[in-house]
């Protein structure tokens, strides 16, 4: 009876030895897989603890890009930025490569090889893409808290999913807070997702542009007065981009067509062309008329 016991002692050590021998092992290839990334983040004070890594791999996230994007955060003095924030724009973005934009499988059209190849090429290019999604909307975070501009991450990353250029938002912010223009979020998002040139916009407003009529120099608008004489004419129109009317303005083609438009009814409305050419402010002043607020 006693040798059974011991027999039987003996097993269930030889178990426990083995669940633990199997315990260390993973948890030192646990160890050997994240402590890399680990040193690189304590050491850059941007802590990451193991948990937040493993979940990152249980997840699929590139836990190298989340970590890289915490670090160059928290060395621009970001530090309320996690890791979950950081997740959440890489998972987004993998959500953007849905069906339609997948290969189809079609055995008739391609063999079976063919079509691997160019799934995981497609793949790969979208893995690309979202490692860039997260890394654009922190360097926009940096530039923008750098700057003192009051813009979130969220903010941030909404904008870049619906398509915006957010750093191009955040460039023409800073223009405007330099050049004491009232210039808020809400409004320089809606005026890019509007697709217009933000910051185009705000360095016309500080700066006055200058647009030749007709934009080609080899060309010229040509007019005939009431007495039969013909004219022809180039332009140069000076503009100042209006931020408030951004969205519903003219562009450059616009106002081209429009001072065309002014300078040939000015020319064809003169009795005689020296009228024109003796009093050339009744051309601005018919081109001003039509309006030509951008």
């Amino acid at each position: 009876m006693e040798t059974l016991l011991l027999v039987a002692g003996d097993k269930v050590m030889t178990v426990l030895v083995v669940i633990v021998a199997i315990v260390i092992i993973v948890v030192f290839f646990v160890f050997m897989t994240f402590i890399k990334t680990w040193i690189k983040a304590f050491f850059s004070g941007a802590h990451v603890s193991f948990l937040d890594l493993i979940g990152m791999f249980l997840r699929g996230v590139p836990r190298e890009t989340i970590v890289r994007a915490r670090i160059a955060a928290v060395q621009a003095g970001i530090t309320d930025l996690d890791t979950s924030q950081l997740e959440s724009v890489w998972l987004v973005g993998k959500g953007r490569f849905s069906r339609k934009d997948r290969p189809d499988r079609d055995r008739e059209v391609q063999p079976r090889e063919r079509w691997q190849e160019e799934r995981a090429e497609q793949e790969r290019r979208f893995w690309v893409q979202y490692q860039g999604d997260v890394m654009t909307c922190v360097n926009a975070l940096i530039i923008a808290c750098k700057a003192g501009l009051p813009i979130t991450f969220a903010q941030l990353q909404a904008h870049h999913f619906a398509g915006g250029y957010i750093i191009d938002v955040v460039q023409a912010m800073i223009a405007a807070q330099r050049a004491e223009i009232p210039l808020t979020f809400d409004v320089t998002r809606a005026i890019d997702l509007a697709g217009r040139d933000i910051l185009r916009a705000v360095e016309t407003t500080v700066t006055p542009k200058i647009i030749d009529c007709p934009m080609d120099s080899s060309k010229m608008l040509d007019a005939v007065a009431k007495d039969g004489i013909r004219l022809l004419v180039r332009a140069r129109v000076t503009v100042r981009a209006n931020i408030k009317q951004l969205v519903r303005g003219a562009t450059d083609e616009t106002i081209i067509a429009r001072v065309g438009q002014g300078i040939i009814s000015a020319i064809g409305s003169s009795d005689t062309y020296k009228g024109v050419l003796e009093n050339p402010d009744r051309i601005s002043k018919k081109v001003l008329e039509s309006g030509l607020d951008a």
